[in-house]
């Protein structure tokens, strides 16, 4: 009886040690203490704050977040962190200032910003358009050949041409810059491990919508979509271990950009119409399974050696091993499939149809394919 007694009070004390969370940007107050739906808090920083290990964080369906959802606790193995999107967004999309505007002669105006820098390419929107030409670096545009109702934002800041005999101050402008300089992304783990992420949509953030850095073990990603972020929809770095399941990233430069010494499992994706490529990786291991992508701007695949030699001589993890199983690749510009340097590729079950050039695989990679069509 006394073993039972006890056992009741292992599980009960197990379950006080998890708190349900949750956030709401339209009916929360981070005053309340975010416990309940009916107390949620309002903003995200306020709401990951007190996260710990088995605690889960509640989103509002289907609400908008301007701002990034920045994890800084972990969890363990047998307690992940958990954050349930319920279809939420995340975006980094907010007005631009039309009193800031100065005019450039015609209909060119600009506006300084020091917001587009290494990797970060914020965009710039008219409601739900992009009006940003699909560029690779906005740096590489001239803003005199901007047509009428497009913009560009470069290092020195955004220029804008309107439509004939209009001001900026009649378009409600939104920018892809993050609420604060540090938002560069939509959702950032960094350091930080145990962590699960379902059901989130990130978008228009300047630089990824979904960013792992550092050394980090045991994140889950399932249902998220990336849409028109300046750099990739999906990306890790350096040290990480993630698995997702499930994601539709388009719009963005690329769709997953993955590098370092870091290993991904990507099952259930829908890489579309992203500027420059599909599924573009660096060094470490990359299965992609059960995946469509297709319609990319430069290329749809790319498997390439790490982009640092130091850490590939120092992990075993370095040198880039890729599996690809029942992949569809079809459409857009460059080849299906380049394979570059001496990686070590194998494709099972693929197609490669409609592309606008032939695969590419280096004589010093190691490829091999089973049951594959529409490649040599």
């Amino acid at each position: 009886m006394k073993s039972v007694i006890f056992l009741a009070g292992v599980l009960c004390l197990y379950h006080g040690e998890a708190t349900e969370y949750y956030a709401d940007p339209a009916k929360g107050d981070d005053a309340n203490d975010g416990r309940s739906a009916a107390t949620a808090f309002r903003t995200l920083e306020r709401a990951t704050r007190g996260l710990k290990a088995g605690d889960a964080l509640n989103l509002s369906a289907g609400a908008v977040f301007a701002e990034s959802l920045v994890l800084r606790a972990s969890g363990t193995s047998e307690k992940p962190i958990l954050v349930r999107g319920n279809g939420a967004v995340v975006s980094g999309a907010h007005p631009i200032d039309p009193a800031k505007w100065e005019p450039q002669g015609g209909d060119l105006w600009f506006q300084p910003s020091d917001r587009c820098w290494g990797a970060l390419r914020p965009r710039v929107y008219i409601g739900d358009e992009m009006i940003s030409p699909a560029c690779g670096h906005p740096n590489k545009v001239d803003p005199k050949d901007l047509r009428p109702r497009t913009a560009i934002w470069q290092t020195k800041g955004i220029y804008f041409r309107t439509e004939a005999g209009k001001s900026p101050r009649d378009y409600a402008l939104l920018g892809g810059a993050g609420r604060t300089k540090g938002e560069h992304s939509g959702v950032i783990i960094e350091d930080r491990s145990y962590i699960t992420v379902e059901n989130l949509v990130a978008e228009r953030f300047p630089n990824d919508g979904f960013n792992v850095h550092g050394t980090c073990r045991g994140i889950l990603f399932r249902n998220i979509v990336a849409r028109q972020n300046g750099d990739d929809g999906f990306s890790i770095h350096d040290d990480v271990m993630a698995t997702v399941v499930g994601l539709r990233s388009h719009h963005n430069d690329f769709g997953i950009q993955d590098v370092g010494v870091s290993q991904t499992i990507v099952s259930g994706a829908v890489l579309e119409e992203n500027r420059l490529a599909g599924f573009d990786v660096y060094g470490g291991i990359r299965i992609l399974r059960d995946a469509t992508v297709r319609a990319n701007g430069e290329r749809q695949i790319r498997i390439s050696p790490t982009l640092d030699r130091n850490r590939e001589l120092a992990s075993p993890m370095g040198a880039t091993t890729a599996y690809l199983e029942n992949v569809r690749v079809e459409g857009g510009a460059g080849e299906p499939l380049r394979v570059e340097g001496g990686v070590t590729v194998t494709a099972k079950d693929c197609t490669f149809a409609a592309c606008g050039a032939p695969a590419f695989v280096s004589p010093k990679a190691t490829f091999a394919q089973e049951n594959c069509t529409g490649i040599k």
